[in-house]
């Protein structure tokens, strides 16, 4: 008696995101304490869409004082 057994597909991932944030910095002059910095958020997510690779990128930005 043969017994068939189906074959294992190999896994690969079908979305990958990556995260950069970047700073900068507004030196308080005039008072102390009063630095302003801006974060910018800015996710990549790259992926498969029906066997076409596919990126989407979102930015954020925040603001405040330290």
């Amino acid at each position: 008696m043969s017994e068939l057994v189906t074959g294992v597909q190999t896994s690969v991932p079908t979305q990958y995101t990556e995260r950069h944030v970047t700073y900068k910095v507004w030196d308080g002059q005039l008072v102390e304490g009063t630095e302003k910095v801006r974060a910018t958020t800015t996710d990549v997510t790259v992926y498969d869409h029906d066997g076409h690779v596919t990126t989407n990128s979102k930015v954020y930005t925040r603001e405040y004082y330290a």
